[in-house]
């Protein structure tokens, strides 16, 4: 008996522990509250604790001004460690309630870039051509045509249309090309 209650003793010392290692804003009254906490963890570069609130925020208010943004930044996130089927499942979420999301031309690129990880080959060239395919290109008095988004995580994405190929950019960064 004696052990069973040590047991019981430190499951609750965990649990508390837990729950004060939890940012302050996880348990907020609203979907606002609990993004802002999520921001101030990426400013101070926590981004264990942004994806918390940014799950806590996916899970409690899925009617919140804030939730594809935040589904976005959880697919970012498990992207990141190679978390590939939770990734996917993030980003199909933002495709099925808003097909014409901004970010939908970098979720595709996210979603080849699976693909492509995966070996699965049809799958990249079926999703490298809903890219090219994206925008009717004209660069008539122009040399390319550029796209950004700026992620919950505060990563810049930019893609950069040109006559010959598409470039994509994390945060300057070259992620990904597509030459057709």
């Amino acid at each position: 008996m004696d052990n069973n209650l040590q047991r019981s003793f430190y499951s609750l010392f965990l649990l508390v522990l837990f729950i004060s290692l939890l940012p302050g804003q996880v348990f907020a009254d609203n979907a606002d509250d609990v993004f802002i906490s999520a921001k101030q963890s990426i400013e101070k570069e926590q981004l264990d604790f942004a994806f918390l609130d940014l799950h806590s925020l996916v899970s409690l208010y899925p009617e919140s001004k804030h939730y594809e943004s935040s589904l976005f930044s959880l697919g970012e996130y498990y992207y990141n460690i190679e978390a590939y089927h939770s990734a996917l499942k993030s980003f199909n979420e933002i495709l099925k309630i808003d097909p014409e999301s901004k970010a939908r031309i970098f979720i595709k690129m996210y979603l080849m870039k699976i693909a492509k990880n995966k070996g699965d080959s049809d799958r990249v060239n079926e999703l490298k051509k809903e890219i090219v395919a994206h925008e009717q290109l004209s660069l008539l008095f122009r040399d390319f045509k550029e796209y950004s988004y700026v992620s919950a995580f505060m990563r810049e994405y930019k893609a950069v249309y040109y006559i010959d190929k598409i470039e994509f950019f994390i945060d300057e960064k070259l992620f990904s090309e597509i030459y057709y």
